[in-house]
């Protein structure tokens, strides 16, 4: 079967090469995800309030009430991080709060009124309060060297591509 090799770390040689390229581009990925998703639906929940608002019969209080809600949450959730790191792990953290951001972006999408929505989103801060963070820590555990730069840039990424 003829085709191209497949593309390999300089210096490495063989599958082991090709996992680690791919493992670096799946980090990279993931780190602009974090925090792609993590603007986007802050920027849509904010430029869309007026649809938002008329969906669940809100009115600007109430959706304002429902903002203060989700940012106090949300910052509640970024300074006990550090806590559910120490006793869950990274990974399990984040594997909890993508389900809980799941979980409430489904609520949010499928309620008609007030109180379903502020759960859903209650459950979204919860949820993308650690995506951000994680982004940020990703790219910090990368060694200094031009990789970092790359992963610096996927989260600048993420944050344009989001806003």
């Amino acid at each position: 079967m003829q085709g191209h090799p497949p593309a390999t770390v300089p210096g490495t040689a063989g599958t082991a090469g090709t996992a680690t390229a791919t493992a670096g581009l799946l980090l990279y990925l993931l780190i602009g995800a974090l925090t792609f998703s993590d603007f986007l639906q802050s920027g849509i929940v904010t430029f869309q309030a007026a649809t938002a608002m008329g969906s669940i019969s809100a009115s600007p209080q109430e959706y304002s009430m429902l903002a203060t809600g989700y940012a106090a949450l949300a910052v509640t959730a970024i300074a006990l991080q550090r806590w559910f790191v120490e006793r869950l792990g990274w990974r399990l953290l984040m594997q909890c709060c993508a389900a809980l951001y799941g979980i409430g972006a489904l609520v949010c999408a499928h309620s008609g009124d007030l109180a379903g929505f502020a759960g859903g989103r209650l459950l979204m801060a919860a949820g993308s309060s650690a995506f951000f963070n994680a982004s940020r820590v990703l790219v910090n555990h990368i060694p200094p060297s031009p990789r970092r730069f790359v992963g610096i840039k996927f989260l600048a990424s993420g944050l344009a591509w989001g806003v």
